[in-house]
């Protein structure tokens, strides 16, 4: 049959060009689909995947494609239809028109590449890890500048906070809730310090417990002034997280306090690409309270922990002025650079890149924020650094981590070799609520990424062995869904089996929970029984086995 050309565009392509892709009238989607992929990795040396391919006739034009709204899912094409059923007459098709709407995940495959460079060139990894780290920078650059016309206490107004964050210079304090940064923690550890320090039990210098209880009682006394010279200023419009933020806009951390006279709260910031601003502490009646005498303790124990950052981040600004400000190279990566390998030897590595592993994105209810140069994905690539030969890892920060249930699959080959459990140390620089974790990177594509209809029987096998060996030590997975189940490639690019990733939701049968934020709103099919907040089961294990391969064959 004759063949012609669809011109095809690939949504979120910011380049803004279709492709023209040739094709016959007795073609299934589904061998269109599979063309189209390949075509854009030759052209654009990138992999989409995901695909959903809808019929348009739409303009080539930059601001027509930048402005195509995707169709409703149900005028997605069919796979099993041929190019024949939508497109019956090729002579009425307009060569100066996109026919072809593209839906994808387009993945940069720089975190494929390889790490060595070939023939003296630099590996494309490493051209891509220094552009994105100009980019920070010049994006660091360009916030400053757009808040330099500015007052701190100009922009602190409510009004004129609401228009900066509906606008390109907001900061990330999370109002609203897609301007959240990253846990601030993961920037310096005297944010994670000051936590830790504030569920200490040793007791407190007497004398400073005294001198605390004097300025809560003198604090009382002049609260009325105070209130006073807040209303006649004005003072009562502006926010003083905000104030303070924009006063100490700085390359690294600060903390910083706000309140009404009655009351005060420890926030912390940090500058990265533009500010991020997180609560330490609760609001704090700052005064004597009969109804709760104990408390009095507790402010002393925030006041203790507040001298004990201040000395820390003196030191730390003290040895910075030292160095000269052109070796001083702002990151957007965690501060963590290296874990203690179970021989006792420090292992150091350097951040390649931000991962954004689907499995949170469907899971959770809360939708990941986009505010943000680096995506709220505490997930990272990362190469040893102490090594002789290049070698990758994967760097996670979580609040969970189930490492018996890792380990037991990775002695079987069925998980990525456990390099560094966090949750095992008593070292605790992240605080009370993070850990890290760090594992070896897998050569592959996880299952949700990957556009195969068809699959190696090992795939199957290897997860049925995964869920058996769980089961055995009675481990609910919890969160077996394709982005969780990585598909294993070997040299030759073809898939040599199936390993489990992400522990975080894995608990005892009939002991642990599932999340509470678990998303239950219809794109997300769950096991009968899988609910927020609801006892995990084995038998919900297999049955999303079953969901994981019911549009693929086993062969």
């Amino acid at each position: 049959m004759t063949d012609f050309y669809l011109n095809y565009f690939t949504l979120g392509d910011e380049s803004y060009r279709p492709f023209p892709m040739k094709t016959s009238l007795d073609k299934y989607i589904a061998d269109l689909m599979k063309d189209v992929k390949a075509d854009y990795a030759r052209r654009e040396n990138d992999t989409i995947v995901k695909l959903e391919l809808y019929r348009v006739d739409v303009s080539p034009k930059k601001e027509d494609l930048a402005n195509i709204q995707v169709p409703p899912k149900k005028e997605m094409l069919k796979l099993i239809k041929l190019v024949g059923d939508y497109w019956t007459n090729p002579k009425e098709v307009q060569r100066d028109r996109v026919h072809i709407l593209v839906k994808a995940e387009i993945i940069r495959n720089s975190v494929l590449s390889p790490e060595v460079p070939v023939g003296g060139k630099r590996s494309r990894a490493e051209e891509d890890h220094n552009k994105s780290i100009e980019n920070f920078k010049k994006a660091r650059i360009s916030y400053y500048i757009g808040i330099s016309h500015s007052t701190a206490s100009t922009a602190a107004k409510h009004d004129n906070f609401i228009q900066q964050q509906r606008g390109k210079d907001y900061m990330l304090n999370g109002r609203p809730r897609k301007h959240t940064g990253l846990p601030i923690v993961l920037y310096h550890p005297v944010f994670g310090n000051f936590l830790s320090n504030l569920q200490s039990s040793d007791p407190l210098d007497p004398d400073f417990e005294r001198q605390v209880l004097e300025y809560l009682w003198a604090s009382q006394e002049i609260y009325e002034a105070v209130r006073k010279s807040q209303v006649e200023h004005g003072d009562n419009s502006r926010d003083a997280s905000i104030r303070d933020a924009l006063e100490n806009l700085l390359s690294q951390p600060w903390e910083l306090s706000e309140g009404a006279p009655d009351t005060a709260a420890i926030n912390a910031a940090v500058f990265v690409d533009r500010p991020i601003v997180q609560p330490l502490t609760d609001y704090m009646w700052v005064g004597s309270n009969p109804s709760k005498p104990k408390e009095i303790r507790s402010v002393a124990r925030v006041f203790d922990c507040v001298l004990q950052a201040q000395k820390e981040l003196k030191v730390y600004y003290t040895e910075l002025a030292s160095q000269d400000p052109r070796s001083l190279d702002p990151s957007p990566f965690p501060y963590p650079n290296h874990f203690i390998a179970d021989t006792g030897e420090q292992v150091n590595f350097d951040y390649i890149s931000a991962l954004e592993p689907l499995s949170l994105d469907a899971s959770s209810y809360l939708k990941s924020s986009k505010s943000h140069i680096i995506p709220d994905k505490l997930v990272f690539l990362a190469k040893l650094r102490n090594v002789e030969s290049p070698t990758r890892v994967v760097v996670k920060f979580v609040e969970y981590y189930n490492s018996d249930a890792h380990k037991l699959l990775a002695k079987e080959g069925l998980a990525p070799k456990l390099l560094y459990d966090g949750t095992a140390h008593e070292s605790r620089p992240l605080g009370p609520d993070y850990y890290m974790i760090v594992m070896e990177y897998v050569n592959g594509v996880d299952l949700g990424r990957s556009d195969d209809l068809t699959l190696p029987l090992c795939v199957g096998e290897n997860v049925e062995r995964a869920l058996s060996v769980l089961h055995g030590a009675d481990i609910v997975f919890g969160d077996l869904r394709s982005p969780n189940v990585m598909l294993v490639k070997g040299a030759d690019d073809k898939i040599t089996g199936a390993k489990l990733i992400d522990f975080d939701w894995c608990a005892k049968h009939m002991k642990g929970r599932y999340p509470l934020d678990l998303n239950v709103n219809g794109n997300v099919t769950w096991a009968d029984g899988v609910r927020p907040g609801e006892l995990m089961k084995k038998e919900h294990d297999n049955v999303m086995k079953e969901y994981l391969f019911v549009l693929r064959e086993l062969v």
